[in-house]
């Protein structure tokens, strides 16, 4: 009853992006690229590497009672081995045949397959992995930001894949195949865990020869709390220079850059009477919210200031010399520095 006539040939052919790099089939996926096919069970030189694979990785964890998410758990080999690590183990699989072969052994497993937007019903978790799955995603990046949302912060990872490096070391054109629509190098792995929200700890071959193996954290965010309090800081530190030198004569302002222009208009500046930039484009126009002229640097013979406050981010060390060289001014210099206004010294050394 074998449908021999259906067996015909197929040609698969592989591109590289020039952009990332990675290389790609451009052959149409198989109806079923969504489920982990798996040899049943592994031999006992494989499970004793993923229990040392495993284990490695979840020394790596700083919470305790871990709940670890496989990403593509197939029939359920890996799962026990997490379970014997000490963590509470769970899966998702896109078989249902899997699935249900999975549940009949207690194993804890959910039908679905990792994509953006999708939350699993057991998550969100403390780690995660996922061996030989990623090469078959249409998408892996989709299949990558899947896992990732379903993650704490923090969490950890592994990401095995097929190594392209040992394919092309060993002549194997035969590693080829139409399962498989990602061949990933060591680089390019990495760069696609990058774009995917992950921190990449470790790229390497030393688990499995033929296989890449990333170990990855969920990178942290940026963070800047206290914006806001130093951008407050920075424009009392602006606000109160030009009040001390209120009655020392005109203040002038050397510097139209987007920093100057910020702090001016936040710090209610209208009492300067100019600002200095040499950049002519600049000159002969009126700043932002304070309404200041734009002058060039030769204007401080016609106007001399009674004080200057220089904010031209990293020219302002050069231009607190120019000012006490090149027009031999004498008076007070305030110069933005990180946040602060400092003085300039009244020697040539700056």
């Amino acid at each position: 009853d074998l449908d021999v006539a259906s067996d015909t040939p197929i040609s698969i052919a592989v591109r590289q992006c020039v952009a990332c790099g990675l290389v790609q089939a451009t052959s149409e996926p198989v109806p079923n690229w969504q489920h982990v096919i798996r040899a049943s069970g592994y031999s006992p030189t494989m499970r004793e590497v993923r229990q040392r694979q495993f284990s490695a990785l979840l020394a790596m964890a700083d919470r305790r009672e871990l709940r670890v998410l496989e990403a593509g758990s197939g029939p359920g080999d890996n799962l026990p081995i997490l379970a014997k690590c000490g963590v509470s183990a769970f899966g998702v699989e896109a078989s249902a045949t899997n699935v249900e072969e999975c549940l009949a052994r207690g194993l804890v497993v959910e039908l679905g397959y990792p994509t953006q937007g999708r939350a699993l019903r057991h998550g969100p978790f403390d780690a995660f992995i996922s061996t030989n799955v990623l090469e078959h995603a249409v998408d892996p990046r989709d299949f990558l930001a899947g896992v990732r949302a379903n993650l704490l912060p923090g969490a950890i990872g592994i990401v095995e894949v097929p190594s392209l490096e040992r394919m092309i070391e060993g002549e194997r054109a035969y590693d080829v195949i139409a399962d498989h629509l990602s061949y990933f190098t060591a680089e390019t792995l990495r760069l696609a865990l990058e774009l995917s929200g992950f921190e990449v700890i470790e790229v390497s071959r030393e688990w499995w020869p033929d296989d890449l193996s990333a170990t990855v954290r969920v990178r942290e965010p940026i963070v800047f709390d206290g914006g806001q309090a130093a951008l407050d800081r920075t424009v009392a530190a602006v606000r109160g220079f030009l009040d001390r030198n209120a009655g020392s004569g005109p203040l002038a302002v050397w510097g139209a850059s987007h920093q100057a222009l910020t702090l001016l208009s936040l710090a209610r500046a209208t009492d300067a009477a100019y600002v200095v930039d040499s950049a002519p484009f600049k000159q002969g126009r009126l700043t932002p919210a304070t309404h200041l002229r734009v002058v060039a640097p030769s204007h401080l013979a016609k106007e001399p200031p009674g004080a200057v406050l220089v904010m031209a981010a990293g020219y302002s060390e050069e231009v607190a010399r120019i000012l006490r060289t090149d027009h031999g001014y004498r008076g007070p210099i305030g110069v933005l520095r990180d946040g602060w206004i400092e003085g300039a010294p009244m020697d040539d050394s700056g």
